[in-house]
């Protein structure tokens, strides 16, 4: 189950927020272990470019308010967007 991929862009990262596995499993409406097993290592495995570029394998998830899926390092010093909803992987 992989979503279609768009190309990324730049960020303003003003408008996007990081949320923890928790909040983005209730906001699916799904279990968080299965978020956590099953939807994150999709959404990693969909962007490995943006994953080198951040230099981790467990990035953090991002959303604005549009759902749109953002990928982080842990200091959230390099946003990238993935250009897709987080709608798209349920």
């Amino acid at each position: 189950m992989t979503a279609k991929k768009k190309k990324y862009r730049l960020v303003n990262t003003k408008h996007v927020k990081f949320y923890n596995e928790t909040y983005l499993s209730k906001r699916l409406g799904i279990d968080r272990r299965k978020f956590h097993r099953e939807i994150k290592p999709i959404i990693v495995a969909d962007f490995p470019e943006i994953c080198k570029e951040l230099e981790s394998d467990n990035p953090d998830i991002g959303l604005d308010s549009s759902n749109i899926l953002y990928l982080s390092n842990i200091e959230h010093t390099i946003v990238k967007s993935t250009g897709l909803s987080i709608f798209d992987y349920i």
